[in-house]
């Protein structure tokens, strides 16, 4: 399609000056998209030469809209502690932005992050919880686990061949990509491990202050609970964290001939590697408290198999043992999810309606995730209910930002790859609705994981201490809410910086300007999930701890 354009510079030397374009963009939005009355834009020329196209959608309105609900909600239903996430989000910011650019072209980055991931988790722990034993309990832990997940990962890879880093996405002319990937598995696992450390931590904590005379096997069963209940939900955030991502990519490599086997097994054997590192954490910390290919190639897949395999193997070893029953069931379901996002995926390359798609599959995801995973009981349901009644109202305000900010389609970088000149872009499936999916999924993991937690620990607390009323209930499900919401959003910022870290040295490299980089589409997909994911996971706090007190109360 093709259109006309008429506008007006907002800014620079030509301020209100009127100019012309035309636009040609497709039905999917794959590369180019339509634009619409009222978008403000940048175009591709300077302060003094306005240029001849345009470059992008002026995108950072949204982002700061988004950063500001998300202050907002972080004010008024945390208090101080959503006061002490934004200043510790804020910390860790400044911390990655330090540690990224001292890392230059000579630099040990792994050396580097390894000094980056401590100050990550001491600013967070003792930034949200104080100088308390439960803050040393979670820290020690956090770094213990982390070194143990690190110690396997460089033990299994020594030992077999080593990853096809060339699959990896804005790999570009990296020198480093190996190191740059331990990197990237130090910062997400961090996020997830020390979120499930501190919700043990918290959740026992109430528990001594409502009941002081508690005793340590009390304690010890009551955190085995909890651990068993948010084990599972939580290795599902890595999956949709990890593999929501990977959606648009796979719906055009399908839509081209391409078998989905095939993707598994040359394009994503690096997200693979990193989803069961970092799901080993999980399970340790738990406890703890084209088809022609070259013989080369082939060989090198095979070694890469190799090693997945030994990876899968521990992970399931640790679920097994570590979980027992509740183990193996969380095992099945995670499976069963890994079975539906792929179905889910297959459908949206088949051209059925996405955001049907999406629906239909969130509702079977959460159904599996809590009732199957975790049995039908009031802490199930009160989650449930909760997760609905925050997906619903956000399902309309995802839809509404990724259509305002044009967000669907390969970003910049994806765009300008070797391979996307061999495939058919002209496909009958809008890529915003596909964006507003990817988004969507990625939300949910987190959202589970967040109600569950909720509801597991008023549930905890409720037995230990059976004549507490309906408001007393709620109040310690919010107050283990709060404790445990600056953690679950600072696990959304390191899992997304873990996953960017190649994409930021590659902008590096290219020299983006900042304002290009703030207005980009690679910046907006890559965050929006994330800030989506921490109003998600801050709205279903309050409604999780009233639904599960109302069950408690009625029984």
């Amino acid at each position: 399609y093709k259109q006309k354009i008429r506008g007006v510079i907002l800014n620079g030397t030509n301020k209100g000056k009127i100019v012309d374009f035309s636009n040609e963009y497709t039905y999917t939005g794959m590369l180019k998209q339509k634009y619409h009355k009222g978008d403000k834009v940048l175009l591709n020329g300077s302060e003094n030469n306005v240029g001849s196209s345009i470059q992008c959608v002026k995108r950072d309105t949204e982002l700061i809209i988004l950063l500001g609900l998300l202050i907002l909600v972080l004010m008024m239903i945390a208090g101080k502690k959503g006061l002490l996430t934004i200043v510790t989000v804020g910390i860790n910011i400044v911390i990655f932005t330090a540690g990224f650019l001292k890392s230059g072209d000579d630099a040990d980055v792994v050396a580097i992050c390894n000094k980056m991931v401590i100050f990550f988790a001491i600013a967070t722990l003792i930034g949200l919880n104080g100088i308390h034993r439960k803050t040393w309990a979670a820290l020690l832990s956090t770094i213990c686990v982390l070194a143990m997940i690190m110690g396997i990962f460089d033990v299994v890879i020594s030992h077999s061949a080593e990853l096809d880093y060339s699959t990896m996405e804005y790999l570009g002319s990296i020198d480093n990509p190996d190191e740059i990937f331990h990197a990237e598995i130090l910062l997400s696992g961090l996020g997830a491990i020390m979120d499930v450390a501190v919700a043990i931590a918290v959740a026992l904590s109430e528990i001594v202050t409502k009941r002081p005379e508690v005793t340590f096997r009390e304690l010890f069963r009551s955190g085995r609970e909890i651990g068993y209940d948010i084990m599972g939900t939580m290795i599902n955030v890595l999956l949709f964290v990890f593999g929501c991502g990977l959606i648009p990519m796979c719906v055009i490599r399908m839509n081209n001939s391409v078998r989905f086997m095939t993707i598994i097994k040359l394009h994503i054997p690096c997200e693979l590697c990193r989803f069961f590192i970092e799901s080993i954490g999980i399970t340790g910390n738990t406890s703890i408290y084209p088809d022609h290919i070259c013989d080369d190639e082939i060989n090198d897949k095979e070694g890469e198999e190799d090693m997945l395999m030994i990876l899968g193997l521990i992970l399931l070893f640790l679920i097994m043992i570590i979980g027992g029953d509740r183990g193996v069931i969380s095992l099945i379901a995670l499976v069963g999810n890994m079975l539906l996002l792929s179905l889910a995926i297959w459908l949206m390359a088949a051209g059925a309606p996405v955001l049907l798609v999406t629906i239909g599959m969130g509702i079977i995801i959460s159904c599996v995730t809590l009732f199957y995973q975790n049995g039908t009981n009031e802490k199930t349901k009160s989650a449930f209910a909760a997760v609905l009644i925050t997906m619903t109202v956000l399902f309309f305000f995802i839809y509404m930002v990724v259509w305002r900010s044009e967000a669907g389609g390969l970003n910049e970088i994806q765009a300008a790859e070797d391979d996307v000149l061999y495939y058919n872009m002209n496909l009958d499936i809008n890529m915003r609705n596909v964006a507003t999916a990817v988004i969507i999924l990625s939300t949910l993991g987190a959202v589970l994981d967040m109600a569950l937690t909720v509801t597991t620990s008023v549930y905890e607390v409720s037995i230990h201490k059976p004549e507490m009323k309906l408001t007393e209930l709620v109040e310690s499900g919010m107050q283990i809410g709060r404790e445990v919401i600056g953690t679950t959003v600072n696990t959304l910022l390191f899992a997304y910086l873990g996953e960017s870290l190649l994409l930021f040295t590659y902008l590096k490299m290219q020299n983006y300007s900042l304002e290009l980089l703030l207005n980009s589409k690679i910046l907006f997909q890559n965050f929006a999930s994330m800030i989506f994911g921490a109003i998600a996971c801050v709205m279903v706090m309050p409604i999780a701890a009233v639904l599960m007190a109302k069950m408690l109360a009625v029984k």
